[in-house]
């Protein structure tokens, strides 16, 4: 089953232009199946979207503004470190967000979020029914009900109004819908390290990896497996491994690090940053994210 889900994310994660690079069984078996998965999947977004439209599905509106992030493709694509960088634009504007959160697995990024938000006005709400969750800590704390000139004002000069906060109402909502990389990507990786000074500018004498899915749990198989693998670049190269884990696999399965603790293991942490491009960068960011704030209140 575990080979199966690397095959589902290894096609879906190649390029239209590079499927003829895939496996032939994959090709011929796997991508017609999964091209006729994601044609009733548009079938369904569609119908739901009329029964929305038509009012044939309730909608639930929150009382503060809602900042959803989601992605086009699959999970891995850097949402949460984007959900935790606009969590911590309203807090500085004095803003305390709630992020709603289904909990996926063992609840890995709400662990992660709430460890890297910690000390901070922002709430952490996991649950699948986020609508009832966001209920609930509304009923809990409360909201924050600003007048249009005053959260103008707030989100502009956010020391001026930093009193405001300190109450615990929640100002706006953020739901999070979490770094992989594909196989393309990794050539380009591993071809720099070879040609760099024969490596000893950056220290790896190969660049190994296991893929698992999104959210996936280790089990005692994996351990193995990993430990396996391990063994044998220690024994191949006659050097110490290194083992590099995901903050997510870290927060999720802890046995992991237990487990191999033979080896060295290092935990990669990523976050969001906005990279400046044709005069526009992290400020105007910001400032088009509280313009969109201020929008939602009729300002």
């Amino acid at each position: 089953m575990e080979a199966l889900k690397r095959a589902v994310i290894r096609v879906a994660a190649t390029p239209d232009g590079r499927l003829q690079e895939l496996p032939f069984l994959q090709r011929s078996l796997l991508l017609p199946l999964l091209s006729f998965a994601s044609s009733l999947f548009r079938l369904s977004l569609a119908l739901r979207r009329r029964l929305y439209r038509f009012g044939l599905l309730p909608r639930h509106r929150l009382p503060v503004p809602v900042i959803s992030v989601g992605n086009l493709t699959w999970g891995g694509n850097g949402k949460t470190p984007m959900v935790e960088f606009i969590a911590r634009i309203c807090v500085e504007a004095g803003i305390p967000p709630l992020i709603l959160t289904r909990g996926y697995a063992s609840g890995d990024e709400a662990k992660m979020l709430e460890r890297h938000l910690s000390g901070t006005s922002a709430r952490i709400g996991v649950g699948a029914n986020r609508t009832a969750v966001a209920a609930s800590i509304f009923e809990r704390h409360g909201y924050m009900k600003f007048e249009n000139t005053l959260y103008s004002k707030k989100l502009s000069n956010p020391h001026e109004f930093g009193s405001a906060s300190e109450n615990g109402k929640v100002g706006v909502a953020i739901l999070d819908d979490g770094m992989q990389v594909s196989d393309g990507q990794l050539k380009v990786i591993k071809s720099k390290m070879h040609t760099v000074d024969a490596c000893h500018a950056i220290g790896p004498l190969l660049v190994d990896r296991l893929d698992f899915g999104d959210h996936h749990s280790i089990q005692l198989n994996d351990i193995e497996m990993i430990k396996e693998r391990l063994g044998k670049l220690k024994d191949r190269f006659n050097t110490e491994v290194v083992a590099v884990v995901t903050e997510k696999d870290y927060d999720r399965d802890a046995l992991i690090l237990r487990e191999i603790h033979n080896f060295d293991v290092l935990v990669l942490c990523s976050s969001f940053q906005i990279m400046p491009s044709y005069g526009q960068g992290e400020d105007t960011f910001r400032r088009k994210l509280k313009e969109l704030i201020i929008s939602k209140f009729g300002g």
